[in-house]
């Protein structure tokens, strides 16, 4: 399963749990005059792949939850590695999900 796959069943799963979440639509192949165009608008390398804005129950300083999706092997780039830990530091819940049923445990551990 590719990370596109693991990114459709989580999102499945994520709306009949009714969360509020959205995927920043980062990736994907562009060209250049596009990718310059959304660079220039704000587009960032390495943001989480999902952000989560429903409130944790029980846990009132976090200020969402951001999950960044891979592969049951990938590995976090440093640039991701960089988000997770200043949103981290910012009071955000930073998870990692190693495929869709990895990022739904953690996610449920997380209380949501």
């Amino acid at each position: 399963m590719n990370e596109d796959k693991h990114q459709e069943a989580l999102a499945q799963w994520l709306d009949l749990r009714g969360l509020r979440w959205f995927h920043p639509p980062n990736g994907g192949q562009r060209n250049r005059i596009v990718a310059g165009k959304l660079k220039a608008q704000g587009v960032k390398a390495g943001v989480p792949d999902v952000i989560i804005t429903t409130p944790v129950p029980n846990r009132p300083e976090v200020r969402g939850v951001a999950l960044e999706l891979k592969t049951e092997k990938g590995r976090l780039s440093s640039s991701q590695r960089q988000w997770l830990d200043g949103l981290e530091a910012d009071g955000w819940v930073c998870l990692v999900g190693y495929g869709w049923r990895d990022a739904v445990e953690q996610v449920e551990k997380v209380g949501l």
